[in-house]
């Protein structure tokens, strides 16, 4: 195992992995952006809603979807 964490885990949708990256989205609407080699926390982000579909990335994109139906739109990067 390279690396694990218990803090804001997805309890509903998958991860995603791009370019080095893992994008984690929850049902309390956290999705954080990890260093996929070494765990390190890159950026967090709150939404008003939680997310039960799982991410998916496009072209360098995230896109995830929210329980009302929203889907932000994010780069795949740092």
């Amino acid at each position: 195992m390279a690396w694990q964490t218990d803090e804001e885990l997805p309890d509903v949708s998958s991860p995603v992995a791009a370019d080095g990256l893992l994008f984690v989205c929850t049902s309390a609407g956290v999705v954080s952006c990890y260093d996929s080699q070494t765990g390190t926390l890159h950026w967090r982000q709150e939404y008003d809603e939680g997310f039960y579909s799982s991410p998916v990335v496009v072209a360098g994109r995230v896109y995830v979807t929210d329980n009302k139906g929203h889907t932000q739109v994010f780069a795949a990067a740092k």
